[in-house]
């Protein structure tokens, strides 16, 4: 891949390691999802080069692969889109991705999705304030729902009436 690219999230899926991110064309100011492979961890290899376009930005860090989950069947990764919107891909061999669906839920432009996880037969998305909204000025009445979705591709906010705030991280236990 080339310089500058960076890596938000890495993780293993039974037989080898994936790690998703950015790169940054510098000639052409485009950004593309990066993801890579690796049987240990030492060795990486780039899958999809160039296949995931994130769009056009002089800021590195504004629009990115965030983070990846596996079910044990497909990868479903997160990030921002073009249109600086979340955006999900969808794989089974982290090779070939397709683009899932988000709600038009109204926080889903407050709060691009940060992280993903799979447990308890689905995935599960979070979302946390971008850099511009400072620390203690949450926007009055909004709030971050929580995303689930059983096979990655199709998207629904959660229904819960608690107001949660926003979320960077989200896991689930070994079994569940």
């Amino acid at each position: 891949c080339t310089l500058p690219s960076q890596l938000s999230k890495v993780i293993w899926a039974g037989t080898q390691f994936v790690a998703v991110g950015q790169e940054r064309i510098v000639s052409t100011g485009k950004l593309y999802g990066l993801i890579l492979t690796s049987p240990d961890g030492t060795t990486w290899t780039q899958r999809a080069p160039k296949a995931i376009e994130l769009g056009e930005s002089e800021f590195p860090n504004e629009r990115d692969m965030t983070s990846v989950a596996w079910s044990g069947s497909r990868f479903v990764a997160i990030g921002l889109g073009t249109g600086l919107d979340p955006a999900v891909w969808v794989s089974t061999d982290a090779e070939t991705w397709t683009a899932g669906s988000i709600p038009p839920e109204p926080a889903v432009a407050l709060f691009p999705w940060s992280d993903v996880t799979w447990g308890n037969g689905r995935f599960v998305a979070v979302g946390a304030a971008p850099g511009w909204f400072p620390p203690g000025s949450f926007p009055p009445g909004a709030h971050t729902p929580v995303f689930t979705s059983t096979d990655g591709v199709t998207w629904q906010a959660s229904s819960s009436s608690i107001l949660l705030p926003p979320m960077r991280a989200v896991t689930a236990g070994a079994n569940e």
